[in-house]
């Protein structure tokens, strides 16, 4: 599964615009709520910004915790109530803090909540619905992610989006949420609509950066998706240009992605694995691939309750893998035969 870092942009394109949320000073000056209600707004920004920043230095300080700044932010907006309040820029940064720091089921509410508001603008609204999107993920409400994507690609096709990304690169945000909503889909076990929207969130892709910001991981899980449908080889080949752009698996693996259900990350390790086990040149390789990719297997089956939709092409795929495996060590066991035209040691050389 996925889930939108926070990134600086993205931070600087809500506070810039929460100008338009900002109550007057002389209103400010008649209300010491008001007034209360701004100071921790202004906390919470500059939080946002420290947190935004520490994600973007990273590699200079791999030890910098970009979420260090946000309990702070949290607890000045809880002392004036922002989740209910009548300012609809106060609680979009409620519910950024409590998504951040992974309170879900209150990211849900406040999100909602924020929806229902008509002084909500248009671009805040999409951003809110794709943020919504992977709230309701987070809770397995899938049903209810895959409509929020819905709200959120015909608002962001109308021009109406507030991430950073969709506002840099033109189509972004279709990319994402289409990707997201197969997710959906194939949480649900619809198979067929997820590698279509798979396929579709590819195709909306326009340009370089873009193809190596979204194409690993969608190409990942339409790969995933493919295995099954019944189609092996094409879910190979599906990982085999994930990784042309994403070699190391960085994208799969790292911290703006998630899996749900927890255990379904096994099923994605169990195909990397395959691949590298049938592709590999050295044998020694292949045998230590077929080996991780049986464990994994193994390990997402423990995992699974029987009532999972993958279960059962899980288990041919354990089949399947252990009989490969079993191939490989036996041909890696056999010694090579001796060629009788050939003889066993090399003439000795004439003096």
């Amino acid at each position: 599964m996925r889930s939108p870092a926070v990134a600086l942009g993205c931070a600087l394109s809500l506070f810039a615009h929460g100008a338009m949320a900002t109550p007057s000073r002389w209103s400010l000056a008649q209300s010491p709520q008001a007034f209360e209600e701004e100071v921790a707004v202004r906390t919470a920004e500059k939080a946002f910004i420290e947190s935004a920043t520490v994600r973007l230095r990273r590699q200079q300080d791999p030890l910098a915790d970009p979420l260090a700044p946000i309990p702070g932010a949290l607890q000045a907006l809880k002392k004036v109530d922002a989740d209910r309040s009548n300012n609809w820029y106060a609680r979009h940064l409620f519910a950024r803090a409590t998504q951040a720091l992974g309170r879900w089921p209150e990211a849900v509410v406040v999100w909602e909540r924020s929806l229902l508001d008509p002084e909500t603008p248009p671009p805040f609204r999409a951003d809110a619905l794709a943020e919504l999107a992977i709230a309701y993920a987070r809770v397995n409400r899938q049903a209810d992610e895959i409509a929020a994507c819905d709200a959120a690609i015909a608002l962001e096709e109308g021009g109406a989006s507030a991430h950073m990304l969709p506002r840099d690169f033109p189509g972004g945000g279709r990319v994402s949420m289409l990707a997201n909503q197969a997710e959906g889909f194939l949480v649900m076990g619809d198979v067929e609509r997820a590698i279509a929207g798979y396929r579709a969130s590819l195709e909306s892709v326009d340009s370089t950066l873009m193809g190596f910001l979204y194409s690993p991981t969608a190409l990942w899980s339409l790969g995933v998706a493919l295995d099954r449908s019944g189609d092996l080889a094409a879910a190979l080949d599906s990982i085999a240009l994930a990784r042309s752009y994403d070699p190391n698996d960085s994208r799969i693996k790292g911290p703006g992605w998630f899996f749900v259900p927890s255990y379904e990350e096994h099923y994605y390790w169990a195909l990397g694995h395959l691949l590298v086990a049938r592709s590999a040149a050295d044998q020694d390789d292949r045998i230590a691939a077929y080996e991780r990719s049986v464990d994994s297997w193994a390990t997402y089956l423990a995992s699974a309750p029987a009532t999972d939709h993958y279960v059962p092409v899980a288990r041919a795929r354990l089949k399947l893998a252990n009989k490969e495996f079993g191939d490989l060590k036996k041909r890696a066991a056999t010694p090579t035969p001796i060629d009788p035209r050939q003889p066993a040691q090399p003439a000795p050389k004439k003096p």
